[in-house]
């Protein structure tokens, strides 16, 4: 794999705000807590919401909800992220200023964050995701993706250990799991938290390299573009655009989660540009390798139609029988009537 370039890299570098790779990352990668969620405090602040006390509390949230769902965005995403973070921000800062929430989320504002994006997220987040897809192929980059399936450790400069070790195979195949279940989660604090999860699997399994040295983001990304090749995420634009537009700035702007939100966008960036060179390959190589790739997908669509065809076939068979059954069944009652009446 051609190594990172310098702009990629200090844009890499530049989003985790305390250069990631430097001596104190230590501290920030052992705050576990940071990837925990706070159940006890979304339980207590819901109890608060749904009380009778705080009735005209929890009927702001009903309206804008209500207001997003019946509003006219004209697909402008844009839009309708500028009206969430003017609402979201507003209320906040009225539950901030509530003795009773603040005890609820310990004083902690990012943890009323959370609390609040679980309540809004929960019902439009698939309202929101779907304005964001008419815009987005994310269908086109899964067929990229599989198109690039001959893909291996070398072509990236990956030392092959992963493999070879049933060990490292588990922690990679974890990995895989929280990238896959980014597109399950409604809001995006919770996706955030599991590409974290994720990335730092990844982080752990170069320390299996044995390089000898510190650790670097040339080493990271290859790794990271690996993972997002073997494990073919649904949705990758859309969830992309999702974070972007609904993430709360304090988050996506410094720290690990903007590091680590940063490299992953990075790299589907590579793959969606990537070429020959990307993977150390010629033209011809990277052409026929890429054309064999599209061959095995058609033969499986084929395949697959062929099944469907066989499938619909006994479908209709089974009709076929289900209405002379019916038929049968309804003749010989009358049948049977008849012999009654005589």
């Amino acid at each position: 794999m051609k190594n990172l370039n310098e702009s990629q890299n200090q844009e890499i570098k530049e989003s985790s705000g305390f250069g990631f790779f430097s001596k104190s990352k230590s501290s920030t990668l052992d705050d576990t807590n940071s990837l925990k969620e706070p159940t006890h405090h979304i339980k207590s602040f819901m109890k608060l919401l749904v009380s009778n006390s705080f009735r005209d509390t929890s009927e702001m949230i009903v309206d804008f909800i209500e207001g997003v769902k019946n509003g006219n965005y004209n697909d402008d995403i844009m839009k309708l992220s500028l009206h969430f973070h003017e609402f979201f921000n507003k209320f906040k800062k009225t539950l901030m200023a509530s003795n009773q929430f603040r005890q609820a989320v310990d004083n902690d504002s990012t943890i009323m964050a959370v609390c609040i994006e679980r309540v809004i997220f929960a019902k439009l987040s698939q309202i929101i995701l779907n304005v964001i897809k008419k815009n987005k192929n994310d269908l086109k980059y899964s067929f990229k993706i599989y198109n690039l399936c001959w893909v291996n450790e070398n072509h990236l400069q990956i030392p092959d250990k992963i493999m070879s070790n049933p060990n490292l195979i588990i922690q990679f195949c974890s990995a895989q799991s929280h990238l896959r279940e980014m597109s399950v989660r409604n809001s995006p604090i919770g996706k955030l938290r599991l590409l974290t999860r994720c990335c730092r699997q990844l982080f752990t399994l170069i320390q299996a390299f044995e390089l000898n040295r510190a650790a670097s983001a040339d080493d990271f990304f290859p790794l990271l573009v690996y993972t997002i090749l073997k494990t073919n995420p649904t949705d990758v634009h859309s969830n992309i655009d999702f974070i972007n537009y609904f993430g709360q700035r304090s988050i996506l702007e410094s720290g690990e989660y903007a590091y680590y939100f940063t490299s992953y966008t990075c790299a589907v960036q590579f793959i969606d540009k990537c070429e020959a060179k990307s993977f150390n390959v010629t033209e011809t190589e990277f052409f026929e390798n890429v054309e064999s790739s599209k061959t095995e997908i058609e033969k499986t669509i084929q395949s697959v139609n062929k099944r469907m065809e066989e499938l619909k076939k006994q479908r209709a068979l089974l009709w076929q029988k289900t209405v002379a059954f019916r038929h049968s069944l309804l003749h010989g009652e009358l049948m049977h009537k008849s012999y009654d009446i005589k």
